[in-house]
């Protein structure tokens, strides 16, 4: 893929701080562990050259998924055969490792070795889970058994479908799995077919779990792969098993040094003498501060003056289980972002509305039209937080 053409990609994707932010995520960890792809052979049949050139453009950005795939047929087979040609072709690189050489067993260090291997080649590693007596498990099985070896990321799901739906055939954006999945069944929000295939999910995240690793499922379809993995508002479905997230009134058990230098780490700035932690904040955060909250009290409302994720524990649903939280102390709250901030989009989607202030976007949630003057006056007033 020439490279005017990658770069144009590119620029469609988010905004550039968004690009920038998880590219930077991606290339921070060894290549072998961005990402485990379960293709559904289906999307070859739909959307070969959309999929093809998915690959093409992750490839141009270093960027080294293992696809694995399961195949029923000498079609689908051949399918896979068309893939690899035409990303050779069109300057990918795409291998397949054979997985019929391990004979009767599958030795999963001897497998991951040889993944590496590939990856280190410079090649995005296919392996087809064919049906054979021999090999009595599927991609997901297979998922298992590399999280043993391997710290992916991320595991993404690529089917037509795309994202799970709920009853209503609302997109479910992201769902955190122990505290939402039984409720939804409880309520009958979704089908039976739904509620099975969240439980086989998270029966592969438990198990990374019990392997003290940290991954996420993504179920995404070949058209809404990139917006998934590049953009902050993504493209499908991002299911999680639990972010524990404590609350505290005031800093006498928080780690207010290490707030700050999260929070300078986060956006590239000192933050400014002046700035304080006042006693009365409410503080959301995780157990080892590297996401958290800090809102202010203001009359009636609250001021949500930090929203806080460490880089390098962005992209693992923290910024959705800290909103669940800070909703749920059911008051109005407020905030402002820079326009360069790369969570706005997603701040549009969540808020009730917006203002703009000189260089500021004001937002709020819940906020009545007689507080509304209250709060874009306190914003514009309000300093910056920062030394820029």
């Amino acid at each position: 893929m020439p490279r005017n053409i990658v770069e144009g990609l590119f620029k469609i994707l988010g905004t550039e701080k968004e690009r920038e932010m998880f590219l930077n995520i991606f290339h921070s960890q060894s290549p072998e562990n961005f990402a485990v792809l379960l293709l559904d052979p289906d999307v070859l049949k739909l959307n070969f050259e959309l999929f093809a050139w998915d690959l093409i453009f992750l490839a141009r950005l270093k960027l080294f998924p293992i696809i694995l795939v399961n195949i029923k047929n000498k079609d689908e087979e051949d399918l896979i055969k068309r893939l690899i040609a035409l990303v050779k072709k069109s300057d990918g690189s795409l291998k397949r490792i054979p997985l019929e050489t391990f004979k009767k067993s599958l030795n999963t260090k001897k497998l991951t070795d040889s993944v590496i291997k590939t990856i280190a080649s410079g090649f995005q590693p296919i392996l087809e889970i064919k049906k054979c007596p021999a090999f009595k498990f599927n991609s997901l099985d297979l998922a298992k058994l590399l999280l043993e070896q391997l710290h992916p990321r991320k595991i993404l799901v690529v089917s037509n479908s795309g994202g799970l739906k709920l009853k209503s055939n609302a997109l479910i954006s992201y769902l955190e799995i122990d505290p939402d999945l039984e409720r939804l069944n409880k309520n009958k929000e979704i089908t039976h077919k739904v509620y099975s295939e969240i439980k086989k999910y998270k029966i592969l995240l438990e198990q990374a779990r019990a392997y003290e690793k940290k991954v996420h499922v993504q179920l995404v379809s070949s058209e809404g792969l990139l917006k998934e993995l590049f953009t902050v508002q993504g493209s499908g479905t991002y299911l999680n098993l639990r972010n524990e997230v404590h609350f505290y009134n005031g800093y006498s058990k928080v780690d207010v040094l290490k707030l700050k230098k999260t929070i300078e780490k986060s956006f590239g700035f000192k933050l400014n003498e002046n700035y304080t932690f006042a006693k009365n904040d409410i503080i959301f955060k995780n157990e080892n501060s590297s996401a958290f909250a800090i809102l202010k009290k203001v009359g009636s409302m609250y001021y949500l003056d930090k929203f806080v994720v460490d880089p390098g524990h962005q992209s693992e649903g923290w910024g959705n289980s800290l909103w669940r939280e800070i909703c749920s102390i059911d008051k109005p709250f407020f905030w402002r972002t820079k326009k360069t901030n790369p969570l706005q989009a997603w701040y549009f989607k969540k808020a009730d509305g917006h203002q703009r202030v000189g260089d500021w976007y004001v937002f709020w949630i819940g906020v009545g039209e007689s507080g509304r003057k209250k709060v874009i006056k306190f914003c514009e007033q309000r300093g910056d937080s920062f030394i820029r």
